[in-house]
């Protein structure tokens, strides 16, 4: 009896340890979906001192790596354009004077994205999270000790803590 267990729990354990992680898995198709970005993310994020990974991760929660999106943000009656979701007035803010359309271009979105976060990264002295929140919120802001944005800020962060796993 006791060897059938022990084989048992050695079928079991070596099942599990051959079964690809969920958080592997979703790695694995983030990473997918944005290698045709790879370069560009590179090209910026060694350009304007931001972490890849963090770059990766806003793109990922922003447009899922669709550079097509276009969301409406009722709040601001304003649209938010592309891979990084960028209104065009904080892209005219970061020196682009084309039209919206221009924000559909991979590089543009990019660069001017990474430009802003880079931004968001030195106004809170490299804090990742009140970035991340600033670069959703254009600022900071907390409520009842929590970031107005929090659920954001948990999505970008966890996916960035994600893809810094080795």
């Amino acid at each position: 009896m006791r060897k059938e267990v022990a084989a048992v729990a050695a079928g079991v354990l070596l099942y599990l340890l051959s079964k690809p992680r969920i958080s592997s898995a979703k790695k694995a198709r983030i990473e997918l979906a944005l290698r045709p970005y790879r370069s560009i993310i590179e090209k910026y994020a060694k350009l304007y001192g931001v972490d890849p990974a963090l770059i990766k991760a806003v793109i990922w929660t922003e447009s899922r790596g669709d550079p097509y999106v276009l969301r409406y943000e009722r709040h601001l009656d304003d649209h938010s354009y592309g891979l990084m979701q960028l209104l065009l007035s904080t892209a005219t803010e970061l020196g682009f004077k084309g039209s919206a359309d221009g924000l559909f271009d991979p590089d543009t979105n990019i660069r001017l994205g990474t430009m802003y976060l880079a931004k968001q990264l030195k106004r809170y002295g490299g804090n990742v999270a009140k970035a991340v929140a600033a670069y959703n919120a254009g600022s900071a802001r907390y409520k009842d000790g929590k970031f107005v944005n929090q659920k954001y800020v948990d999505k970008v962060m966890s996916t960035y803590r994600l893809l810094k796993e080795e």
